[in-house]
């Protein structure tokens, strides 16, 4: 079996489920938000580890038919609205550490495994593995003193954007706002804000277009999104989609910084410059890609079940 870990309507997780639908293989797909208001747990521990049953409504999963698991981006355990605000960060937290704990430590394979994905996701160490593989990184700066990120914009003629560790959404009158790339000016550093908490400043490149760059094991899923906005997540529709070659040197830089990372899927970012060069600006390891199989016909889905399958048969294998 192939446990899919999604939120319900999470479209990307839906076209690798179809795939391995097609292909007659035995999956379920469960949103850890389920546990425990929707599913109940009963897992024994024995000398051959784990053993037990997940009930999902009326389906039943025995732990150990579990051969490979697809983590997308499930949500966070529902706690009953009965219990006080205390009893709930309790609930939750025991939830987490006991069926997100149960699950961690099955012998099957993840794609991606989230422990992975957590040490991943700090952009700090992808940088620094980026450029330790090879790979054109902006120059880059993390700081909080005001006088050291003005310094650094001095020395690229102001030609310098800031970037937010994460995705942040905020709310003004009732309205979310997505916080994007900015580009640094004087005014910006004259707020003392900058001393609040660690930023990042990196050297804009002058690129002709974006490429996002979909790695599954050792299969390179490239395309191009030229944005009229600049930014091109500022305005989806209006980006223009095409399908593109993996540069040698950056196809060998790739395998280096996800075997550094313990990644067999990432979805990276690049700016490609007005000379051809591809730089670096940052991973997912549990990125987007849905939209740009839609988009271009990509096959993504399809080599995403081509490793599970690889890997359940691989471990039903050893199991038998």
């Amino acid at each position: 079996m192939i446990l899919v870990l999604s939120q319900p309507f999470d479209a990307t997780a839906t076209l690798v489920i179809d795939e391995l639908k097609r292909r007659r293989l035995p999956v379920v797909r469960m949103d850890v938000a389920w546990f425990p208001a929707q599913v109940t747990l009963a897992a024994r521990l024995d000398r051959g580890g784990w053993g037990g049953r997940l009930h999902l409504g009326g389906r039943t999963v025995d732990l150990v038919e579990i051969r490979a698991v697809y983590y997308r981006k499930p949500g966070n355990h529902w706690i009953s609205d009965r219990l006080s605000p205390q009893e709930r960060v309790i609930a939750e937290r025991e939830a987490r550490l006991g069926f997100g704990g149960l699950l961690f430590s099955l012998p099957v394979f993840w794609l991606p495994h989230p422990a992975r994905v957590a040490d991943a996701e700090y952009k700090p160490a992808q940088l620094a593995a980026a450029r330790r593989a090879g790979l054109a990184v902006p120059d880059t700066l993390i700081t909080n003193k005001p006088a050291e990120a003005r310094a650094f914009a001095e020395r690229h003629g102001w030609n310098v954007v800031y970037k937010t560790f994460t995705p942040v959404t905020v709310t003004r009158g009732g309205a979310g706002y997505h916080t994007y790339t900015t580009p640094v000016t004087p005014e910006l550093l004259e707020d003392e804000a900058v001393r609040y908490t660690a930023h990042l400043f990196q050297e804009r490149i002058d690129k002709a277009y974006d490429v996002r760059l979909v790695c599954v094991d050792d299969r390179m899923f490239a395309v191009e999104i030229h944005s009229p906005a600049g930014d091109w997540r500022r305005a989806y529709n209006a980006n223009r989609y095409q399908v593109c070659e993996v540069p040698d040197e950056v196809a060998t830089g790739m395998r280096a910084m996800l075997a550094a990372l313990r990644l067999h899927f990432c979805a990276a970012d690049f700016a490609v410059d007005h000379d051809g060069r591809w730089w670096f600006l940052d991973l997912n390891p549990n990125g987007q890609w849905g939209w740009l199989e839609q988009a271009t016909g990509v096959p993504i889905s399809s080599a995403i079940a081509d490793l599970l399958v690889r890997k359940h048969r691989s471990l039903k294998r050893r199991a038998t």
